[in-house]
């Protein structure tokens, strides 16, 4: 029943993106985008996990591969140096929250180790973040001048990414714990999560491109683009 919840959170969360991509277009997606990026740092597997068998699921793995799955759209509507700003952006305000974060943290309970522990949490999932979507970034467009169809090339990079983010940062955050964690139970329950989502990502682009959507003209105008 718990699982439910993480189906609900990808139904909705993709909802937002395709009415509010239909109006607002680029606006939206960094939104969205940018929402989604800070939203699975903050409830992560690790505080809000959901526990079934052996497996700890977390909605963080439905919304980042969201992020995941922006960026690309970014990408493929718009241009190259969109989808690098929307990256670095959501890159500066991860960073940004873990510092609000760790700040507020201090004020209420005082100083202790584990917000030391927080804080470079925030800074592995950056550099995961990094390394998964220059890669699949790169990727696509190269994909995408071989022709290779638009679908498969959605599927391969934001499950290309999804494995590179969560190798990182599990990976990561397992060496740090000393393997405290139930580090296979995490990443097994991340890739069921995100794969889940990459199908709800592809069926997202296929109801995007029957709606139209705002583009960005070479004089900066918002024009109808279908």
């Amino acid at each position: 029943m718990d699982f439910l919840f993480l189906v609900l959170t990808a139904v909705l969360v993709f909802v937002i993106l395709i009415v509010s991509n239909r109006f607002w277009g680029k606006d939206a997606l960094f939104v969205v985008g940018i929402g989604c990026a800070i939203g699975s740092n903050i409830y992560n597997v690790g505080d809000y996990g959901i526990v079934i068998g052996n497996l700890v699921f977390g909605i963080d793995s439905v919304i980042y591969t969201v992020f995941v799955f922006v960026v690309l759209l970014c990408l493929k509507n718009y241009d190259e140096k969109s989808a690098f700003t929307l990256l670095y952006s959501a890159m500066g305000s991860i960073m940004l929250s873990a510092l609000l974060v760790f700040i507020a943290s201090w004020a209420s309970a005082g100083f202790a180790s584990n917000l030391i522990w927080g804080f470079v949490s925030y800074l592995i999932s950056v550099i995961a973040t990094f390394a998964a979507l220059f890669t699949t970034i790169k990727l696509f467009k190269y994909f995408e001048g071989k022709n290779l169809n638009v679908y498969l090339n959605f599927l391969i990079n934001v499950l290309i990414a999804s494995f590179i983010n969560s190798l990182i940062y599990f990976g990561a955050v397992a060496i740090i714990s000393g393997f405290e964690e139930n580090f296979l139970g995490q990443l097994g329950a991340s890739y069921i999560g995100k794969l889940m989502s990459t199908a709800f990502s592809l069926l997202t682009y296929f109801i995007c491109t029957k709606l139209p959507y705002k583009k960005i003209d070479e004089n900066d105008n918002q024009i109808e683009k279908n």
